[in-house]
């Protein structure tokens, strides 16, 4: 019945815990495979999936390696050998409730849905910015209106997280387009809604994804995230325009007042630098989660700023950078169809210990 399927690289503090969740459900497992596509890690991820495997023998695990190694290309090889009616896509970064299997396929079939996916929890990750970036994530400042982050509630969605789709969906549209290093599920989403299939977010489906655990890692996320998106300009919403706007700003702004004696460019700098410190205090001000210090409230002022500023350069570098703009022509081509084995994305070499 059920296909899960994990592309990973570089998780082994995490993989662990994940894959217990998933292999710990309150599931029929002779209904279940668990696929997991390594992208030639080089931590010890391999290793922790091959000790989860030695612990749970009666479960059907099977690990590939992605010589390809970007996730998108992990998951569709993974797409095209599996064999379920219906597809979660998880990774492994992230924690699971026991019973996340049973609520996809309830509201699959309850809601005679196509596409459906829950809220996602945001959790505190290691390292001393932790709870700052994983604060800043759950707030409207930070993440704009993100349902399934913020608001959680029910009903028609332009996206979910860790989604369950059936497989028919990807008989219909195609696989993800995995030549996009980032946002590919923003894309199937937007083909998906195009052809009139039905999104939902059921708030009775929940995750818990840990957040980055210092700001090299966050801005690196955020500048990966914003830089594809100029494939994406069909899905784009408010809330990814604006930190592009917010650089833009802040840049020519700055970039204007060197290079005019004038000084009203300068005032309006300081300025538009101003308002936004006030709005991150009300933010932060605001933010409800426990146990933070005032030392992480004040590091919530550089998280959001890491945020804001390396999305926006991402966009930035998106319009101009060679494989976006490859990427962008590629969308004229119809996507990767599902029929069999999949031309055209990486082999996939059983993991042999």
């Amino acid at each position: 019945m059920l296909s899960v399927l994990i592309a990973v690289r570089n998780e082994e503090s995490y993989i662990c815990e994940s894959l217990r969740d998933l292999l710990s459900q309150n599931f029929d497992y002779s209904l279940i495979e668990i696929l997991i596509a390594d992208g030639c890690s080089s931590d010890r991820t391999e290793e922790r999936i091959w000790q989860i495997i030695e612990e749970f023998p009666d479960k059907t695990i099977k690990l590939f390696r992605n010589a390809k190694i970007l996730q998108y290309s992990g998951i569709n090889s993974l797409i095209s050998i599996s064999t379920g009616k219906y597809i979660i896509i998880c990774d492994g970064h992230t924690r699971f409730p026991s019973d996340f299997f049973f609520a996809n396929i309830r509201s699959l079939q309850e809601l005679d849905a196509d596409i459906v996916g829950g809220i996602c929890n945001t959790e505190v990750s290691q390292g001393s910015f932790g709870k700052a970036i994983a604060a800043c994530q759950t707030t409207v400042f930070g993440v704009g209106n993100s349902r399934f982050r913020i608001f959680g509630q029910s009903g028609p969605a332009d996206a979910v997280p860790f989604p369950c789709i059936k497989r028919q969906v990807f008989e219909r549209i195609g696989l993800f387009r995995d030549e996009q290093e980032s946002n590919a599920d923003t894309d199937f989403y937007a083909r998906a809604k195009r052809e009139n299939l039905s999104i939902y977010l059921d708030s009775r489906i929940s995750s818990t994804y840990f957040a980055r655990s210092c700001l090299s890692k966050l801005a690196m996320q955020m500048y990966r995230n914003g830089r594809w998106f100029p494939c994406q300009l069909d899905s784009v919403r408010i809330r990814h325009l604006v930190p592009l706007f917010f650089v833009l700003i802040e840049l020519g702004l700055l970039i204007g007042a060197l290079l005019l004696p004038s000084g009203y460019l300068l005032n309006t700098w300081y300025l538009f630098n101003v308002t936004y410190i006030l709005a991150a205090t009300v933010s932060v001000i605001s933010c409800r989660r426990s146990m933070l210090s005032g030392a992480d409230r004040a590091k919530m002022y550089v998280c959001y700023f890491t945020m804001h500023f390396a999305y926006g350069i991402g966009w930035l570098n998106g319009f101009i950078a060679s494989d976006v703009r490859q990427a962008l022509r590629m969308k004229n081509i119809p996507p990767i169809p599902l029929k069999g084995e999949v031309e055209g994305c990486s082999i996939l070499t059983p993991s042999i210990k």
